[in-house]
């Protein structure tokens, strides 16, 4: 109670774009740290509306991972609240569609409404006059008897997601929407995609580049760090190639989103802050302070400028 009480004092007295907090350059940077970053399991990347008057935030706490919600009003942000359509399931990742009408998420609760959960499949949100409506199950193609997650859309309404058939057998995917309908969806060849742990496929809007979480790939890394791959004009994609130390950290760097206009790139990181020893003997009180406050381990928001992208892009 006292977390949710500090946080949502906090956006009282917040305004403008992101919180009102300085956009970041080429290194990365806390982002909205007591208000985003809390140091509760934030986890899934910062999901902002077209209109960029929403913002939803996945918190991964065991036993139910849920999103809460920021919305401006009369200028100013207010909340954290519990998203409409959460709290009683363990929801996986959401993306918003370009036409600023519909959210999708990656969820497990069951097709019949009750019960107990199942694989993951992909559902939709219309946009109402007061918030969202109750998710419906996509129909088609798109959902199938495994995992479907980590989705996002391009520009143009293309959706890209993961699908995992086992432990150790994990693709990424791309669907059209035609005529209200998900095509089946097509296999995208990335190199070591399969050979390597690779999730969460994130598009770029023009569909020009792809960042994915991956573990296991030459280079320095961390646990788990992002890589980007660049679309070759023939449609095939390059080796992904790690962001570098501007971004990924010794920790894990994971599960990567873009802001609306495409300038800046939010992810989850597990670096520390501060340092893990002291020169006095520390109270009771001291020592718990960290647990409930960013760099406590646990995945912070980070951001970044989309430019060190742009750097690596094949010339």
């Amino acid at each position: 109670m006292s977390i949710k009480f500090m946080v949502f004092a906090t956006l009282l007295t917040s305004n403008g774009p992101y919180f009102g907090e300085e956009p970041p350059g080429l290194e990365a940077k806390l982002f909205a740290p007591g208000v985003v970053s809390t140091g509760l399991y934030e986890d899934g990347g910062l999901i902002i509306t077209p209109d960029e008057k929403q913002v939803f935030v996945r918190v991964a706490e065991w036993p139910i991972g849920y999103y809460s919600r920021f919305f401006e009003k009369q200028g100013k942000w207010q909340g954290p609240e519990l998203a409409s359509f959460s709290g009683n399931y363990w929801e996986g990742r959401m993306a918003d569609h370009p036409d600023g009408k519909r959210l999708f998420i990656s969820s497990p609760r069951p097709i019949e409404g009750t019960g107990a959960p199942k694989d993951n499949d992909f559902w939709v949100l219309s946009r109402t006059e007061d918030g969202w409506g109750e998710p419906e199950h996509i129909k088609g193609p798109l959902n199938s008897e495994f995992d479907e997650t980590d989705l996002t859309f391009a520009a143009n309404g293309n959706l890209y997601f993961h699908r995992q058939r086992g432990p150790d057998h994990m693709d990424a995917f791309m669907s059209k929407e035609v005529d209200g309908k998900f095509t089946t969806p097509e296999k995208l060849e990335i190199p070591g995609y399969q050979t390597f742990w690779d999730v969460a496929p994130m598009i770029s809007p023009d569909e020009s580049y792809m960042v994915i979480t991956t573990e296991g790939r030459p280079g320095p890394t961390g646990s788990l760090d992002l890589y980007v791959t660049f679309k070759n004009d023939d449609g095939t994609w390059t080796i992904p190639e790690n962001l570098g130390d501007k971004v990924n950290s010794p920790e894990s760097d994971k599960l990567s989103t873009l802001s609306p206009d495409g300038k800046y790139m939010f992810w989850i990181s597990d670096r520390p802050l501060g340092k893990n020893w002291s020169d006095k003997k520390l109270t009771v009180e001291e020592l718990h302070k960290p647990y409930h406050a960013p760099g406590n381990r646990k995945g912070d928001m980070y951001w970044v400028s989309t430019d060190v992208i742009e750097v690596l892009r094949p010339k």
